[in-house]
């Protein structure tokens, strides 16, 4: 992946996350005295994060065997967009412990 396409995977996976649980992270930022920048500033490093790690995955092929979701939010895992949004919600869960 060129640095171009880095760029845009990262911005798709952010606006994902951010759809799925900005008004939640924006939420717990303002109860730890912070707010909307660092809301944006988390679900950014979120992005990069989950980019890094699945870099390499072959999507369709994880699709197919099955994913378990790793947060209590999501009940099932049946597309790529899903990742994402469980992704997000269970690093948002790891953070509110």
């Amino acid at each position: 992946m060129n640095k171009k396409e880095f760029a845009k995977e990262v911005g798709m996976v952010g606006a994902i996350m951010a759809d799925g649980i900005f008004e939640k992270l924006y939420k717990v930022c303002q109860e730890n005295g912070t707010g909307y920048i660092s809301a944006a500033e988390i679900i950014s490093g979120w992005a990069v994060e989950f980019v890094l790690k699945h870099e390499k995955t072959d999507w369709e092929e994880m699709l197919e065997m099955g994913i378990k979701p790793l947060s209590n939010e999501i009940k099932s895992v049946i597309c790529w967009d899903d990742c994402v949004f469980d992704y997000s919600h269970f690093k948002l869960e790891q953070m509110k412990k």
